[in-house]
């Protein structure tokens, strides 16, 4: 069973375990296990309940009613880099985004994650052309290519200005 350690609890030693994550909003043990790796990464000195409890909900997309980990763990990226002002809350359903940030007053939608070459480039121009759609209407789409090549990435970029897209970055390396 996946163990999950708080701040103040490193230092006595108890844990707060997977079926307790497990409990919030039905998020089976799969969904708690990547959790777990995304804590790893991002929060080595230990996760405060509050934080838990925050990344469970980054990962939770109400509008396709399933845990999304990647995008929370892409969320915090974000975050990390000095993109947000603030902090990034989960959009409404509606919204047709992925996260809002709080400060910028903006709506955020993350593409990719995923190698180029196991998803063919023409599909991926569909999904880009749906999402320009969302960029006119205010959404800043964010491209996720950091194992992409460079040669994928200019793909991305000529599409994008190919197409009139302006409201896009590309989160890279």
């Amino acid at each position: 069973m996946e163990e999950f350690r708080t701040k103040e609890e490193n230092k006595s030693g108890n844990q707060v375990d997977s079926d307790k994550i497990s409990n919030r909003r039905s998020l089976d043990q799969a969904h708690a296990r990547q959790l777990d790796r995304v804590i790893e990464k991002h929060y080595r000195d230990g996760v405060t309940e509050d934080d838990l409890n925050r990344l469970v909900r980054l990962a939770y997309d109400p509008g396709k009613k399933q845990f999304l980990v990647r995008e929370a763990e892409l969320a915090l990226e974000y975050e990390k880099r000095g993109n947000s002002s603030g902090r990034l809350v989960r959009a409404p359903a509606d919204s047709h985004a992925d996260y809002y940030d709080t400060e910028k007053k903006q709506y955020i939608d993350f593409v990719g994650g995923f190698d180029i070459e196991a998803k063919n480039f023409s599909d991926f121009k569909i999904s880009i052309d749906r999402h320009l759609k969302r960029s006119n209407n205010g959404v800043h789409i964010l491209f996720d290519v950091r194992h992409w090549s460079f040669e994928e990435k200019q793909k991305i970029r000529r599409y994008a200005e190919l197409i009139g897209m302006n409201n896009y970055n590309l989160i890279e390396d």
